[in-house]
């Protein structure tokens, strides 16, 4: 194609670049796509023949992927976490006693990565039995407490929209807990992502998209080398 526009020189990240992984577990894949659009039908063109579990945030141009294919989704608790996490971070010293509901929220999500810690050098059926045993029983009350709170017409508006965002994906975001191969947080792919973001200034070839597609198959086998345990160069 033609020279592109500025926003689009930044290419990768800021555009249509999708990181992904997937593979059977002893040989992991990552993948990254470059596209000039982020839309559902650009994500349903990297997913038609998937089926099983989508790992990922609450983003709708997920949806006809899920639809069309009848995909499990398995919601970041990544996201949901740092939703909270903002709260008490933004707040100010005098403010705090406004972010209860963000603190005990986070000590919710403190004892259940901690469960995660301790799952992971287990194989997948023991991860599944650990999570079901520990991690389930305090989904149950957190959940319990959220909505109680909500309920309860709390009213400090971020802490509200934090709760809500986990009550509406309760379900999606406890998914994991069904299969021990799946992560709690799709944070593997954000790493790749932040990756490519460090080095995007380094980018000065990559300001069409045949450069932006470029660089995304050169971080394909690049990362798709470091999670197989090769030495990349």
């Amino acid at each position: 194609g033609g020279r592109t526009s500025a926003v689009e020189q930044k290419c990768l990240m800021d555009s249509g670049g999708l990181p992904g992984r997937g593979g059977p577990p002893d040989k992991p894949v990552v993948l990254v796509v470059y596209r000039r659009s982020k839309s559902g039908e650009t994500a349903y063109g990297l997913l038609d023949q998937f089926k099983g579990y989508l790992v990922c945030d609450a983003a709708t141009n997920f949806n006809k992927s899920v639809q069309r294919n009848q995909l499990t989704l398995v919601h970041c608790n990544d996201h949901a976490r740092r939703r909270f996490a903002e709260i008490l971070k933004t707040l100010k010293s005098k403010e705090k006693a406004r972010g209860w509901a963000a603190s005990k929220a986070i000590d919710y999500y403190k004892q259940l990565y901690r469960i995660e810690s301790q799952a992971k050098d287990l194989d997948p059926p023991q991860r599944l039995t650990l999570r079901q045993q520990k991690a389930v029983p305090i989904w149950n009350a957190f959940i319990d407490w959220a909505q109680k709170v909500i309920d309860g017409g709390i009213g400090h508006s971020p802490s509200r929209r934090a709760l809500s965002y986990l009550l509406n994906h309760q379900e999606t975001l406890q998914n994991y807990c069904k299969d021990g191969r799946l992560p709690i947080s799709n944070i593997q792919s954000e790493h790749v992502a932040k990756t490519i973001a460090l080095a995007r200034k380094n980018f000065l070839f990559a300001d069409t998209p045949a450069g932006a597609s470029a660089s995304a198959m050169i971080y394909s086998v690049l990362e798709s080398a470091k999670v197989n345990g090769h030495n990349v160069y």
